[in-house]
């Protein structure tokens, strides 16, 4: 335990995290966002955000409520929604999250025209302001799955309270060199300690 760091909630992808909230194998193809038509606009993003929602609120009254999410790739993408969500009191027994740490996010998985239609989305209902919860952004300088919209990412979040980590690696949330990851580790621990 960090501090006062009660729990987090991890997201490691869109896939991992339906699959790890509940038993139902048929839910991956039903709520997996990253599925577009054939015009490239997502599939059923509300429905995969209003079914998180569901899944963390019956974790909250079971296990929380808690200090903060960790996402990974589209579970970067699914975090950022859901401190958006509970800070909007969307997510029923969870109040807002005191810090996200999100590695590998960006605004669309990785085309820059996927991006538009993701964020023209949501800008009307959970990215109508900047998302104001702290958070630690953790990239990879040599991503390739998120170059094309990782800025339009970060600019879901308020400045003033969000963090960004660069590392050496690709799509990862660990580098390879061992000093680097000693250093990541640390920013993030200093980075809990200060929102708990």
């Amino acid at each position: 335990m960090i501090g006062a760091t009660r729990a987090i909630i991890i997201i490691v992808s869109c896939d991992a995290a339906v699959a790890s909230l509940i038993n139902d194998p048929n839910t991956r193809k039903r709520h997996n966002y990253v599925k577009r038509d054939k015009d490239l606009h997502f599939v059923d993003i509300q429905g995969t955000l209003a079914h998180l929602r569901e899944q963390i609120s019956a974790l909250a009254r079971q296990n929380g409520p808690f200090d903060g999410i960790f996402g990974f790739s589209q579970g970067a993408i699914l975090g950022a929604l859901m401190l958006a969500s509970a800070s909007k009191g969307l997510i029923h027994g969870q109040p807002a999250f005191r810090f996200g740490i999100l590695a590998g996010g960006c605004a669309n998985g990785s085309n820059a025209r996927g991006a538009d239609t993701f964020d023209a989305t949501l800008r009307p209902t959970l990215l109508s302001r900047r998302i104001n919860t702290p958070t630690f952004h953790i990239i990879g300088v040599h991503d390739q799955f998120v170059a094309a919209s990782v800025n339009t990412f970060l600019d879901w979040f308020n400045d003033a309270v969000r963090g960004v980590h660069l590392h050496s690696g690709a799509h990862t949330i660990f580098p390879a060199k061992r000093y680097e990851a000693c250093r990541l580790a640390d920013r993030a621990r200093d980075f809990i300690s200060l929102c708990c």
